[in-house]
């Protein structure tokens, strides 16, 4: 059998009963503040007693959890270990986890120990199999999946770098209603990075995705403008969604009003704007313009 010593709520049966993964779940209510609401659910009486639960039972099902064979629980664990979430914080405990939550073909426990690690054979291996899990996940139709895999293709994770797989994935997960996707794609395509460039529709994706409040997709869509790249040239178009996507924290964005203010286009010439933006960009990470 499971812990005993659980309050009652939805998944305390099945973690009774000794089913890890309910284990889990249950870890998890406790951990994000949703046990209340849990058990609610579940039609409990007296809701109130998963709300009052221990917070070291968490960690508990967790590492029960994992021992019992549940691979998102030795993720859990291993990141409970990581973050020190009720325990001392613990690497080598929590790498241990991680490792057997890759054996048992979680892919977030791949991906998690292979951040960790040094460079060699090892990482190189752990990234191999996070992609084969992602790509038989996303086979499988979970979109998040294939939009991680494209990363992979384009950071070369456990692969190649192959832009053209990228883009067709992060075009799979952008027709399934992924925002964040087309906005990806369209980076690929306006940039001709890997693939022969489709401006008229790195256009349509990017305007798309700006108006459904995506900043990077603004931020590229004033490439699109200041370039003419699938649409007509326009140095204020393009100043105004430069300015939006630099506002929001993307660098891209301000990089672009930077050069705009260097040669006066849509904007009033201005060295020391130029200057505050390319500033800009270095906070945000673009290294290459730190002056």
């Amino acid at each position: 059998p499971g812990p005993r010593r659980l309050p009652a709520g939805a998944g305390r049966r099945g973690c009774e009963l000794g089913s890890p993964d309910a284990c889990t779940a249950l870890s998890v209510a406790f951990i994000d503040g949703e046990a209340e609401r849990a058990a609610q659910a579940d039609h409990v009486d007296q809701p109130d007693q998963v709300a009052q639960g221990d917070p070291r039972l968490a960690v508990e099902l967790a590492r029960y959890g994992c021992q019992e064979g549940s691979a998102s629980g030795c993720t859990l664990a291993g990141e409970i270990y990581t973050l020190g979430w009720n325990v001392t914080v613990d690497l080598r405990t929590a790498e241990a986890y991680f490792r057997h939550g890759c054996a048992l073909g979680d892919v977030e426990s791949c991906e998690a120990l292979a951040t960790r690690l040094d460079e060699g054979e090892d990482v190189s291996a752990l990234w191999a199999r996070g992609r084969e899990l992602r790509e038989r996940n996303c086979t499988a139709g979970n979109v998040d999946d294939c939009v991680v895999l494209a990363a992979y293709y384009v950071r070369g994770l456990g692969v190649e770098r192959d832009f053209a797989r990228a883009a067709e994935l992060f075009g799979r997960a952008c027709t399934a209603g992924t925002t964040e996707a087309c906005t990806q794609r369209g980076q690929i395509l306006i940039t001709g990075t890997g693939v022969n460039p489709d401006y008229p529709e790195a256009y349509e994706l990017l305007n798309t995705a700006c108006a459904a409040e995506d900043e990077l997709a603004c931020a590229w869509l004033g490439l699109a403008y200041h370039r003419g790249r699938g649409v007509e040239v326009d140095a204020e178009a393009a100043a105004r969604h430069y300015r939006r996507g630099c506002e929001q924290g993307h660098a891209f964005g301000c990089i672009g009003m930077a050069k705009l203010h260097e040669n006066g286009e849509g904007v009033r010439r201005s060295r020391r704007s130029a200057r505050r933006y390319y500033a800009r960009a270095c906070e945000l990470g673009a290294s290459d313009y730190c002056r």
